[in-house]
């Protein structure tokens, strides 16, 4: 099943609902990067594992990157797009029928509009991931010190976005940390990929982990 959206800048996308256990009741909606797709490593086998912990999956097709002049507008702008972009993902969340319980997963650009759901909306989910969450931003950083106590928060210390004093604030308002030594913005170590494959596996532990406490 597909929700179609109407984004700004004549940006037209959609959430694909899986079949995988559609009458479970319990949903995670998937929003990624700004050229980081669902079908990525991270969200690969994130997905896989909440189908093993019986969520249906709710992926958040939208591509900024390949919007005509999107990186080249105004922070402010951007930020405006995204906004009201995650209104309307909130309004097709709204018409999600039979689920009782709601997760959130957000990557970098993901975890803004995560935020802006979280700050615009009435939906309130038991479960919010932030991946290499985009911390710079004041938005990302207010929302997971408000839910902390129901987050999950993955970065690597060579993330652009990585900063230690946040994430000991989250840590002492209840949120969950899973710091990756030495990864990058996609989990990536230079010339090192066995590392990288372990961040992964950290990561998706640390998930586990998570949800199942």
């Amino acid at each position: 099943m597909q929700i179609p959206i109407n984004g700004r800048q004549n940006h037209e996308f959609n959430i694909t609902l899986s079949e995988e256990n559609k009458d479970s009741g319990k949903v995670a909606l998937l929003l990624p990067g700004l050229g980081y797709r669902i079908e990525n490593p991270i969200f690969y086998f994130t997905e896989k594992l909440l189908f093993d912990l019986g969520y249906q999956s709710a992926r958040v097709n939208y591509a900024y990157d390949k919007l005509d002049g999107f990186r080249d507008l105004d922070i402010s702008e951007i930020m405006s797009i995204l906004a009201d972009d995650a209104a309307s993902i909130g309004h097709a969340v709204a018409s999600i029928a039979n689920h009782d319980e709601l997760m959130f997963v957000g990557k970098s650009l993901g975890t803004i509009i995560m935020a802006n759901l979280l700050q615009q909306t009435d939906i309130m989910p038991e479960h919010l991931a932030w991946l290499t969450p985009s911390l710079a931003t004041p938005i990302v950083d207010q929302s997971i010190n408000q839910q902390a106590k129901n987050s999950f928060v993955a970065i690597g210390t060579k993330d652009k976005y990585y900063d230690a004093k946040l994430l000991k604030n989250y840590a002492d308002n209840g949120a969950t940390l899973c710091i990756m030594d030495g990864l990058g913005h996609v989990l990536e170590a230079e010339e090192d990929v066995p590392k990288s494959i372990k961040g992964h596996h950290q990561l998706i532990n640390g998930m586990h982990k998570w949800l199942r406490a």
